[in-house]
């Protein structure tokens, strides 16, 4: 699967995906952008923007993509060296997930086959 659904502690439900520009998850909440409802190609919109930081050396950084039909689509103002369109990984393949009965995620990246 490339998403999974899940819901937050306060019952609201969230979208997430392995984010190969972040190499990290990336959750938002499926009352705020649209979803196609299909795990395995999903689509997402708006697009999605994350800023992180700034941090010490005063550097942020940017991640901004689209999720259309199970591919991953960078923006120009990424930080990152990721570019153009990606199949999303499915996240099976990226990680092991818990679902916590209180529907928070936990995980563990998995390691990296040679």
């Amino acid at each position: 699967m490339k998403c999974i659904i899940r819901k937050d502690g306060t019952g609201e439900e969230q979208i997430s995906f392995w984010c190969p520009g972040c190499d990290n998850m990336k959750t938002v909440p499926s009352k705020r952008w649209n979803w196609n409802g299909d795990i395995e190609k999903p689509t997402l919109s708006p697009s999605i923007l994350q800023r992180t930081g700034p941090f010490p050396d005063g550097h942020t950084d940017i991640c901004h993509c689209f999720v259309r039909d199970g591919n991953i689509e960078f923006c120009g103002d990424c930080t990152h060296d990721k570019r153009g369109v990606m199949p999303l990984p499915n996240i099976e393949d990226v990680i092991d997930m818990i679902v916590r009965e209180d529907g928070g995620l936990g995980w563990t990246r998995k390691a990296a086959t040679p």
